[in-house]
């Protein structure tokens, strides 16, 4: 990191407070020995006082966040949060603002979290190209009223227009809402009637891990609030104890850092060959869907576990370019093939896996699952008239298994069967068997 301050007193105090840390910290007096640290270092965080001598900090921060866009800064100042100028550069690259004089446990966490947005956002800088926008609705998770109106007058006074702002008084009020409508951002206190402290934020992550949650209360604990984030709350706020500007900027990265992290989730679960899902998000989705057949009593599930006849030949003689064609026009067409309530999954190499949710019988399944290899009767262009069919075998729940290995394991087998067939025809597992696939 790169601690920019004219004061050599506290730079020198600041610079050991974060050695002793464990951080790396390489010091400048002014903008000119801070740009010429930076032409030679990439930082992560750099910490730095505003009243510099020259150009100023907030020009320093300009120039230095131009030329390293991941990396984060934390403002030392004896200035006022509100008097900060403010533009989309800036309000990106400040992730907070400390008010000299400086508190230690607070300047650690803080520039801790400065790290971590830093790691996040260099992680994500490939996987996530799209600027950050200000929510459309927020759930506004307090019991009293005063409150409530309040946070109410802060988004109107830091958004224009003002986001839709939907309010709810107990956490069981907030999970149904959650679950219908669409919220970009979730504001709560810790003190409700159906929930006190940790196990609010439990409860709304349980719900909806998705969206970022921001803990807004009067207990100036800090433990707790610790707790609070690593439970999945992106940040935790103390009521009067926050500006405006800091809201803002809290808001932010706190939407910036779950968007990265689930884009991140779904490219860990997404073929980068064929753009359906991969093996791990087939598992998942299909763990979901067990359990809520076995908690709501729902209709028969179906797993196919399909093969491509005849692609081996397709790579040895098109080669793994030709073979890499093939494989994605098949998922192209497989993904038109079925519902929207259903999934398609290739599971490696030419193995390709589809789940039914809801098909009652194996009959219903049955009509479900043959309008897969109907996909392949119009002959691939990229075969080059090369053949190209499935063999497919199709296990339900709970006849043919109780879990997802059950299930893959004995459709894997009834596509064995059929393969061995060569009839075209679909084969159903017959019992259940042991062990994974």
């Amino acid at each position: 990191m790169l601690l920019v301050e004219d004061d050599e007193y506290l730079r020198q105090y600041i610079a050991r407070l974060l050695a002793s840390e464990g951080y790396r910290v390489e010091e400048a007096e002014d903008e000119g020995q801070a740009l010429s640290a930076a032409s030679r270092t990439d930082f992560g965080v750099v910490v730095t006082d505003l009243g510099l001598p020259g150009i100023g900090g907030v020009a320093l921060i300009e120039l230095l966040a131009e030329r390293q866009k991941a990396t984060t800064f934390v403002i030392v100042t004896g200035l006022l949060d509100e008097g900060l100028p403010s533009s989309p550069n800036l309000d990106r690259a400040i992730v907070a603002v400390l008010t000299k004089p400086l508190d230690r446990d607070e300047l650690c966490r803080v520039v801790e979290r400065a790290f971590d947005i830093h790691v996040t956002r260099q992680t994500g800088e490939q996987a996530f190209n799209g600027g950050v926008q200000p929510p459309k609705s927020i759930l506004v998770l307090e019991e009293n009223p005063d409150d409530v109106e309040l946070v109410k007058q802060y988004l109107s006074e830091l958004y224009e227009p003002t986001p839709e702002i939907v309010v709810a008084g107990r956490v069981q009020d907030a999970e149904e809402l959650l679950g219908q409508v669409d919220i970009d951002l979730v504001l709560s206190d810790l003190r409700f009637a159906d929930a006190r402290g940790l196990d609010a934020v439990r409860r709304l992550q349980k719900v909806a891990p998705d969206r970022p949650l921001i803990v807004l209360t009067g207990l100036d604990d800090e433990a707790l609030g610790n707790h609070a984030v690593q439970l999945g709350a992106q940040e935790y706020l103390i009521k009067g104890a926050f500006s405006l500007t800091s809201l803002k900027r809290v808001i932010r990265y706190s939407m910036e850092r779950k968007q990265l992290e689930s884009e991140l989730t779904r490219l860990a679960q997404t073929d980068h060959l064929t753009g359906l899902s991969n093996r791990l998000a087939f598992r998942d989705r299909a763990t979901h869907a067990l359990a809520r057949a076995r908690r709501n009593g729902e209709a028969t599930l179906a797993v196919l576990y399909m093969d491509l006849n005849g692609f081996k030949a397709i790579n040895d003689r098109l080669g793994h370019e030709g073979g890499d064609a093939v494989l994605c026009e098949v998922a192209d067409r497989l993904r038109r093939a079925i519902r929207e309530v259903d999934l398609a999954a290739r599971l490696g190499g030419d193995e390709f896996a589809v789940l039914l949710e809801g098909v009652g019988t194996e009959e219903l399944a049955l009509q479900a699952a043959h309008r897969i290899p109907e996909i392949l009767e119009v002959p691939l262009k990229c075969a080059r008239g090369m053949p190209v069919s499935f063999s497919i075998g199709m296990s339900l729940h709970p006849a043919h298994g109780d879990t997802v290995d059950e299930l893959l394991a004995t459709a894997d087998c009834a596509m064995y069967s059929a393969k061995r067939a060569r009839t075209g025809q679909i084969s159903v597992a017959s019992r259940k068997t042991e062990g994974p696939n």
